[in-house]
């Protein structure tokens, strides 16, 4: 009896809390839907749109808060970061480095950076988002996942401030299942729960199923809202699968670090807090000025083809005729003598609104990402002008990459916790990302010494390493600026020895690994012979000497023809001699 009772009052505590987040946070999330459907062009109501068509006056919505929201979300799509283990106490790198290895793994099967980038839109647009983390078993041992939280199924204490919700006392999720698929997951004992909470109501509106318009629990499809909430207690942290009828699964954490202490693998971020505790994104502060700009561009424009008129009582004989005619382009209209009869030109009346229009654009220029940041109106100013500016710019948004900072060193160190907690099989990492380490990296592995006996190399659970995350730097302009002192040194290294320059190429920030290693093969190509190209060589010298053969051959036939020449002229040149003034020889 006792016990029953001690757990109705926790389920009717768990209930509480989340009624109480429900309703204290229901203002800030219809704003937060708001800001999201400004996004998606939806910037005009069902009542103002009827308005704009009665009158005749264009429904216009000039976005310009998609481009700021996309800017942010190229930003991340820059910032992102890879982590690294550095050995705390012991001068052990390499093992360090394995353990970097074994965290950048397990972050790539968790498809960490996709949903970095859902989670980041969250909190650009809505003003918060998170991920879950979790592990499900393998083939080695455990396999550590991670799923992206929709910002309408988060669920917080409303009395947490801080930005990383560390001083909230529970954080959950609204989760929608099956009768089903319910009773499938959380067993036969479940039905009676699930079914006593398809017999009961409850509206709301941002938890509401969807679609919206459906009811949350029906005849055709049973469908049953089921709250999964992770709360401190003094023994640390539990969780609770629950619905309105009961309990269905629930525990304590089975996530602990290193030191023991239990920990929620759910893991938020909020872009901004006011002191309401509400949260809020960057698309906040510009609905008022595009609303604005949407309102005043569609008046100007409605004015620019309208035209008016100002006349006396009586100016016309008939009005009706008078408006007929001057619908015409070549209106002509007679009115009596001294009447005041002006015709106003639309234009004339559309200039105040496009003044004021243009003060709204450049206030939305301004805020947030301004035009120098996103490349725009930039075209007469040097690249080296255009990245000083661009870091310039990032200044203003330092708070808010902060969060995306935060974000990232928060799920590594999970990932790191779970990795010591959960990896105690042996497991080989096969590295993708640097051509010139090592292609596998074991974690676990059982080893042998010299005398024969074995130890377990790079032991994850004994590993006391500090999980660190750089800080991106200002890609455009550092990547400028290391590129051109690279090709500035490169005359030197032409001149260093082969083995100073690879060292040299090797620490170059400025490169790749791929860039690296095809630059070092280049290297190695130009120390060793070719022998295409000595075999190249040695033809063409081979042609040089026949052809000096034969110019010296064709040389000599030219000295001995001249020769013969010279002698059939001279005998030529010579008188004759009679045979009888030949003297016999006498022996």
């Amino acid at each position: 009896m006792e016990d029953s009772v001690k757990d109705d009052a926790h389920l009717a505590r768990l209930i509480g809390w989340f009624e109480e987040a429900e309703e204290a946070t229901h203002k800030a999330r219809a704003l937060a839907e708001r800001d999201r459907d400004y996004y998606d062009n939806k910037q005009w109501t069902a009542d103002e749109r009827a308005a704009l068509e009665a009158r005749g006056q264009p429904v216009i919505a000039f976005n310009v808060i998609k481009s700021r929201v996309e800017y942010l979300l190229g930003i991340e799509k820059q910032q992102r970061r890879d982590p690294r283990a550095y050995y705390r106490n012991q001068p052990d790198q390499p093992a360090a480095d394995a353990f970097t290895s074994g965290l950048r793994f397990a972050a790539d099967t968790a498809d960490f950076h996709a949903k970095r980038t859902k989670v980041w839109k969250n909190i650009v647009i809505e003003g918060y988002g998170g991920v879950e983390l979790y592990a499900e078993q393998d083939d080695i041992d455990y396999a550590l996942k991670m799923n992206v939280i929709p910002w309408d199924r988060i669920v917080y204490d409303p009395h947490c401030a801080q930005e990383d919700y560390s001083d909230a006392r529970y954080i959950g999720q609204v989760r929608w299942t099956d009768l089903d698929e319910g009773i499938a997951k959380y067993g036969e004992e479940a039905r009676s729960i699930l079914e006593t909470t398809l017999a009961s109501f409850s509206k709301s509106e941002t938890y509401d199923d969807k679609p919206k318009w459906t009811v949350w629990a029906d005849s055709k499809r049973k469908r049953v809202r089921v709250v999964s909430m992770w709360y401190r207690e003094a023994d640390g942290w539990h969780w609770c699968d629950y619905t309105q009828a009961g309990e269905l699964a629930s525990g304590p954490s089975p996530y602990v670090d290193k030191q023991g202490q239990s920990y929620c693998p759910i893991i938020l971020e909020s872009a901004h807090v006011d002191r309401d505790n509400n949260r809020y994104g960057e698309v906040r502060h510009l609905v008022d000025p595009q609303d604005e700009v949407n309102k005043r561009r569609s008046k100007a424009l409605h004015q620019s083809v309208s035209r008016g008129v100002i006349a006396d009582h009586g100016a016309v004989d008939d009005v009706q005729k008078a408006r007929k005619e001057l619908a015409r382009p070549d209106f002509y209209v007679e009115v009596m003598p001294g009447a005041r009869f002006e015709v106003v030109d639309g234009i004339q009346m559309a200039a105040g609104q496009a003044a004021l229009l243009n003060d709204a654009m450049s206030y939305i220029q301004q805020a947030g990402p301004n035009m120098a940041m996103m490349g725009k109106g930039t075209e007469d100013q040097s690249g080296r002008a255009i990245e000083a500016q661009q870091a310039g710019g990032m200044i203003e948004m330092g708070d808010l990459l902060d969060t995306l900072r935060r974000f990232d060193q928060r799920v590594f160190q999970m990932l790191a916790n779970m990795m010591q907690q959960l990896w105690t099989a042996e497991r080989w990492i096969r590295v993708t990302d640097d051509e010139l380490a090592p292609q596998a990296v074991g974690l676990n592995a059982v080893q042998y010494d010299e005398y024969g006996q074995p130890f377990v190399d790079n032991p994850v659970a004994e590993m006391d390493v500090d999980v660190i995350v750089a800080d991106a730097p200002h890609v455009i302009a550092m990547q400028g600026e290391m590129y051109q002192a690279f090709m500035q040194s490169l005359p030197q290294l032409a001149q260093m020895p082969p083995a100073f320059a690879k060292i040299a190429i090797k620490v170059n920030p400025a490169l790749t690994s791929q860039q690296k290693r095809e630059i070092i093969d280049a290297l190695d190509e130009m120390a060793q012979p070719n022998p295409q190209a000595q075999q190249a060589q040695q033809a063409q010298a081979e042609a040089v000497q026949q052809r000096a053969a034969a110019e010296v051959e064709k040389i000599r036939s030219e000295a001995f023809k001249n020769m013969a020449q010279g002698e059939e002229v001279a005998a030529r040149s010579q008188p004759a001699i009679p045979a009888y003034a030949i003297e016999p020889v006498v022996a």
